[in-house]
């Protein structure tokens, strides 16, 4: 068996761990909330949202150089004590857990309608989600792996697609380009900045690798890497259909794939293709959401050993996915999580930052 603690990953597992986290769950509607924000200028939000992500990337890698070898969760215990820190703590692993859940059953929910019309939501809920548990039981080197085997070749597929919806596009759908007000960015990108909350894992993966720097740079390129695919994502989506047309569809993507006609390929389900690719790095990125949560759990009750944390999340998890109704139930709670998130996921590590540096706490002071 494979123990975290054990474990180190070279920086380039950075570019393929973020990129699979982030890219792994909202990919299929995220155009739908872009349009919201910012109409025919909606491709401009993923764009938006990721620029104060850099500040909370560059924030988690300082607060690794002055706690060498300490997560995110050990950090907190040093940086504000060992009772706040728990409380915190505790309720950012149950926030994360509860929304990484709902997500994963959204996509389940998709799943369903599209692919498996005939199998019931709970046995293949199931199968998948006992998949999950036993990669994350194996830590975060079996998680790497299959991640790191499916990484190239679903990212080219998914590019291809996505580029190839290029010639369907009717460029008066994305006219007027900048019909936007600085304050309308401002809730565009606040809206969007969910897709980036799978970064708060690298709180937890600063400490399996001892060169900073080129971990660093990977992990930039890996969220330039997930702009890019979000960006021509929306201006596929939203050049083919339009705001109005977007609103029609639950899965806006799929549905705009589904008008490709690559030549010289014979798919005529580009949209089944892209789907059963995109559902492989979904696979990967609920493992390691999973393994995040149980390490961190781990790491705030010492006595709970890892593995046994993998375990005591199974029954909540659980009962999370099976709790919404249908897809209006999960999309309502999921959009109470995504609006709240924000000040949770990307406060937190500035915040500890911000303290360690006022405090002159750690290696650096």
């Amino acid at each position: 068996m494979t123990f975290p603690e054990k474990t180190s990953l070279r920086p380039s597992m950075y570019l393929v761990l973020i990129f699979t986290a982030i890219i792994g769950y909202d990919m299929l509607s995220n155009p739908l909330v872009s349009v919201k924000a910012l109409g025919n200028s909606g491709y401009f939000a993923p764009l938006a949202a990721a620029v104060p992500v850099i500040a909370i990337i560059i924030a988690m890698f300082a607060l690794q150089k002055r706690f060498p070898g300490k997560s995110g969760v050990q950090c907190a215990s040093l940086i504000i004590g060992n009772v706040p820190a728990v409380i915190i703590n505790l309720l950012l692993i149950i926030f994360w857990r509860v929304f990484a859940a709902l997500s994963a059953r959204n996509i389940m929910t998709l799943v369903s309608t599209q692919m498996l019309l005939k199998t019931p939501l709970w046995f293949f809920s199931t199968i998948g989600y006992l998949g999950i548990m036993y990669l994350a039981y194996h830590g975060i080197e079996s998680i790497s792996r299959f991640v790191a085997f499916t990484f190239i070749p679903a990212t080219i597929i998914i590019i291809i697609v996505f580029c190839a919806a290029f010639p369907y596009i009717d460029i008066r759908q994305l006219l007027p380009v900048l019909d936007f007000s600085i304050t309308d960015l401002i809730k565009g990108a606040f809206s969007m900045s969910y897709l980036y909350f799978p970064l708060i894992l690298l709180f937890l993966i600063t400490p399996y690798t001892k060169k900073l720097p080129s971990a660093r740079r990977f992990t930039m390129a890996a969220l330039a890497l997930s702009v890019l695919v979000f960006l021509i994502q929306n201006i596929g989506a939203i050049g083919i259909f339009g705001t109005s047309g977007l609103n029609r569809y639950t899965w806006p993507t799929l549905e705009f794939a589904h008008v490709i006609n690559i030549r010289y390929i014979a798919l005529e389900q580009i949209g089944v293709v892209l789907l059963t690719v995109w559902l492989v790095l979904t696979f990967g990125a609920a493992a390691f959401n999973y393994w995040g949560t149980a390490l961190a759990l781990s790491q705030l009750f010492p006595k709970i050993s890892y593995k046994m944390a993998v375990l005591i999340l199974a029954l909540p998890t659980g009962l999370v996915l099976l709790l919404p109704q249908n897809i209006i139930d999960t999309r309502f709670y999921l959009l109470i999580f995504e609006r709240w998130g924000v000040l949770a996921f990307f406060g937190h590590p500035l915040i500890l930052w911000l303290i360690a540096v006022i405090r002159r706490q750690g290696k650096e002071s």
